[in-house]
């Protein structure tokens, strides 16, 4: 018999730190932690992009945390996939300051 399956989208992730959060569908007040492990585990080696929908199961963890685990992709990935972990969901850096004005 199988472990439970859930649905959700990914909501964010934050590739510096190799994890971020998928919202459920059943209960969306309630995010789920999921690291770049466990999408790598499950066959997924780009991070998908923010939105996608995607089934997993889960886990909680001995601290009590829940988290994402055989995670699948389900109708195709949301557009603008970029190739490797850190090119995707990359915050842009921030314009230069302007130089101070001459008195």
């Amino acid at each position: 018999m199988g472990e439970e399956r859930f649905q959700g989208v990914l909501k964010l992730f934050f590739p510096e730190k190799a994890y971020g959060f998928v919202t459920r569908h059943d209960n969306p007040e309630e995010d789920v932690f999921v690291h770049k492990v466990a999408l790598e585990k499950s066959g997924i080696y780009e991070i998908p992009p923010l939105g996608t929908p995607m089934s997993y199961s889960i886990h909680v963890s001995p601290k009590g945390q829940h988290q994402a685990n055989f995670l699948k992709i389900e109708g195709g990935m949301a557009p603008a996939v970029s190739k490797g972990f850190a090119q995707i969901h990359q915050v842009p850096a921030a314009p230069p300051a302007p130089a101070p004005k001459p008195f």
